[in-house]
């Protein structure tokens, strides 16, 4: 599961580390970059194994990409 960075890069302290779900990759762009499939900007993304909680994604600010 893809989630996107829209307030700031992917750093210590701005994304979940939720028990069991792995994270797969951490992505920082040069600048904020126009994603398409979310219809907005955006820092960079994070991949995990599994989804994340509503909870989560609202703390952190991310926004899922499309599945």
């Amino acid at each position: 599961m893809k989630y996107y960075s829209t307030m700031r890069p992917v750093s210590v302290g701005t994304f979940p580390k939720p028990t069991g779900n792995r994270i797969l990759k951490i992505r920082n762009f040069e600048n904020r970059t126009f994603i398409p499939e979310i219809k907005r900007e955006a820092w960079g993304y994070i991949e995990y194994s599994e989804p994340l909680t509503e909870q989560d994604i609202v703390a952190y600010e991310l926004v899922e990409g499309v599945r």
